[in-house]
């Protein structure tokens, strides 16, 4: 699911939400390859980092007594939504590489 800024603004640190409007359609074709390659790593580790934050919390939250439970069992939504803005920012940062790639081989055939 495509996300916009302010659906995301007061849920994400600083540096993710930079990382965030790196990978918007204006600013994303001003990187370079290295730029990609630099910025998939790290947004990878975030994505990864929330995934499984959420797995931990989800356990968590099934070894609880059910008097301790929310009723909505929504507790863990927020991580969930992180999880998911990184990953797309990661398969925009992704899509953009292939790109560069294309271009470049096609150069390199010319």
């Amino acid at each position: 699911m495509p996300y916009k800024t302010k659906q995301v603004q007061n849920m994400l640190t600083k540096a993710e939400l930079e990382m965030f409007s790196q990978s918007r359609r204006d600013a994303i074709g001003e990187h370079t390859r290295k730029q990609l390659d630099a910025k998939i790593t790290r947004t990878r580790k975030m994505r990864d980092k929330y995934r499984d934050l959420y797995q931990r919390q989800m356990v968590q939250t099934q070894r609880e007594e059910p008097s301790k439970r929310k009723k909505f069992g929504g507790e863990n939504a927020r991580t969930l939504v992180k999880a998911d803005v990184m990953n797309s920012v990661l398969e925009r940062f992704e899509a953009q590489r292939k790109k560069l790639q294309a271009k470049a081989e096609r150069k390199d055939k010319s």
